[in-house]
């Protein structure tokens, strides 16, 4: 069964960007399987920011604060972009099983759906005119789904 250290995020919000290792009790790090680590590598894959030397591993959200399209044209792309790197995480984990033992509930077996929604649509609240709701259901290879939610702003960081 293959496993990762947990990240965790200091301000409660894993695309804001600020992490740190997950310590118990005692100082030992927190390692996670099966479902929780499927998750955190859902979470990862969409919020690593752009790197030229392994671009797939991103779904390059950040080019999109400040463009002037229409919120049905960004959701569009949000949704494609989430639905690639899902995509490429199922054939990393994929190739990942040559090399270690990978437990089914960490597995994508299929994407059962993906929602792309915009927080805007209904508040009068400022920081929500740039911020979308995605939802990703997976099914593993248990045969269970797994849903990740999170919300992620295209308001640039302050």
């Amino acid at each position: 069964m293959s496993s990762t250290l947990q990240i965790v995020s200091t301000e409660g919000d894993f695309s804001l960007g600020n992490h740190d290792l997950a310590l118990d009790g005692i100082g030992r790090a927190v390692v996670l399987t099966g479902q929780a680590k499927l998750v955190q590598d859902v979470q990862k894959i969409l919020f690593t920011e752009f790197n030229p030397f392994w671009d797939q591993y991103s779904t390059q959200f950040d080019d999109l604060i400040g463009v002037n399209l229409p919120i049905n044209d960004i959701m569009n792309t949000l949704g494609q972009r989430v639905t690639d790197s899902m995509v490429y995480l199922q054939f990393l984990q994929q190739d990942q099983r040559v090399y270690q033992s990978c437990s089914a509930d960490e597995l994508i077996a299929s994407i059962a759906g993906i929602n792309v929604s915009y927080a805007g649509a209904n508040s009068s609240a400022d920081q929500d005119l740039f911020t979308f709701n995605i939802a990703i259901n997976l099914v593993t290879a248990a045969n269970t789904t797994v849903t990740v939610s999170q919300s992620y702003s295209l308001a640039g960081s302050s």
